[in-house]
């Protein structure tokens, strides 16, 4: 659901470029001032429209996104069947936070940095571990999700290869 258009592209830039670890061309995001703007989801939305920047081959091993046995992006909602798939980091990380929204407040509330892709989906920029890991809880949570609306070129996401 749309909250807010116009977001500030700098305050996009503030919040989440210390920490987005996907390769993004911040250099022309800023100088191109793609839109960004504010979206909320909770379980009624589902996960079928979040892509995670997480690749399985057909082997179903993890390998990188340039990987020529890389399938496209992990649909949110395969990862509870892809799990055992993943990398030892990040099946670790994802159990952290399970353990920690599990027994935490409810409902679990946090903010994401997302990327508009074809088909009306996103690609997951920051919070994929704690995305993966309400995947997999059956609990209520109200994500916001700072959602850019650039080009689709793997200039500025190299993932974006796969959109």
């Amino acid at each position: 659901m749309l909250i807010s258009e116009n977001i500030q592209p700098a305050l996009f830039e503030a919040f989440f470029r210390p920490v987005i670890r996907v390769r993004f061309n911040w250099d022309r995001f800023v100088h191109e001032q793609w839109p960004v703007d504010l979206i909320a989801f909770d379980r009624s939305d589902g996960f079928s429209k979040f892509r995670l920047p997480w690749y399985v081959s057909a082997e179903g091993q993890e390998v990188q996104y340039n990987n020529p046995d890389a399938k496209s992006f992990l649909h949110l909602s395969e990862i509870p069947a892809s799990l055992k798939s993943l990398s030892q980091s990040h099946q670790e990380s994802i159990e952290e936070y399970r353990q920690t929204y599990e027994i935490g407040i409810k409902p679990i509330q946090f903010a994401v940095g997302v990327y508009k892709i074809p088909g009306d989906e996103f690609l997951i920029l920051d919070g994929c571990h704690r995305m993966a890991a309400i995947s997999i809880l059956d609990c209520d949570f109200v994500v916001l999700g700072f959602n850019v609306n650039g080009p689709v070129d793997e200039d500025v996401v190299p993932d974006l290869i796969h959109a």
